[in-house]
């Protein structure tokens, strides 16, 4: 497996698996403790969310969704970019010394 694949997928799996056990477990909590949290994992998407003006128009649930889904892509391309860098490495340390 690529190494740019293989960062994605870690990170953007490790985030989505953080995001849904952190769900599973405010159900009948707090909401202010949950919403921090998951805010904290969307600094990222906080700039591309900016951008868009009528978020609010889109209805609640379907809003989450989204936010998930951006997420999850915003820190599979941050793996996918750390994970290109790690082979580079890899391979400029593997090849034979001229």
């Amino acid at each position: 497996m690529k190494a740019w694949l293989k960062g994605g997928l870690i990170l953007g799996g490790t985030v989505a698996l953080i995001i849904i056990l952190n769900f599973v477990y405010c159900i009948g909590k707090e909401p202010e403790f949950c919403t921090a949290f998951v805010l904290i994992l969307s600094i990222p998407i906080l700039f591309i969310v900016n951008f868009v003006q009528d978020i609010s128009i889109i209805p609640g649930y379907l809003r989450f969704i989204i936010y998930f889904i951006l997420i999850i892509l915003t820190y599979f391309l941050i793996g996918v970019f750390i994970g290109w860098i790690i082979g580079k490495i890899k391979s400029r340390n593997s090849s034979p010394i001229k």
